[in-house]
């Protein structure tokens, strides 16, 4: 397994890398031996229910939502949901969809509300 750097880098992974699947037990050994892994950002939008909890919305993922009770559940339940969402299009034979080209930014109006 070659090293791994932040920002983006990437990660080749081999059968043989036990220390990566033993991090990892979630993943298929068959299905990414040898292929490159790296890593993706993707931003998430987190909504603060009235009754209690955060609701957790991944808008480069159409239908990716989740919820936790708590801040740091709901950030814990998005990373799994991308996840799941993510192996899901990699069985499917789909493309994954990346937040990189995405530009936030934020209008101020002035309206009577």
């Amino acid at each position: 397994m070659r090293g791994h750097t932040p920002g983006g880098a990437y990660t080749e992974i081999s059968s043989k890398s036990s220390a990566f699947f033993n991090q990892n037990p979630k993943l298929n050994k068959q299905k990414i031996a040898g292929i490159i892994m790296k890593t993706l950002n993707y931003r998430i939008r987190l909504q603060k229910e009235e009754e209690a909890g955060y609701t957790v919305v991944v808008p480069a993922l159409p239908g990716c939502v989740t919820f936790g009770e708590t801040f740091e559940e709901a950030i814990s339940m998005a990373k799994e949901a991308i996840e799941c969402y993510i192996e899901t299009l990699i069985d499917l034979g789909k493309d994954v969809p990346t937040d990189n080209d995405v530009i936030e930014y934020t209008v101020s109006i002035e309206a009577y509300a």
